[in-house]
């Protein structure tokens, strides 16, 4: 029983693990898109 809390345990920090760095990518892509929006409205 305690092998399966432990399985089970692992699996779930791998998903929150595999979530975290998909938005923290998500973040980034976002975060790109907005700052080239922003210089694009740039009188230069």
């Amino acid at each position: 029983m305690f092998g399966l809390i432990l399985e089970w345990e692992e699996l779930m920090n791998y998903w929150a693990t595999t979530e975290r760095e998909w938005l923290y990518y998500a973040g980034i892509k976002d975060g790109l898109s907005i700052w080239k929006h922003l210089l694009s409205d740039v009188p230069g």
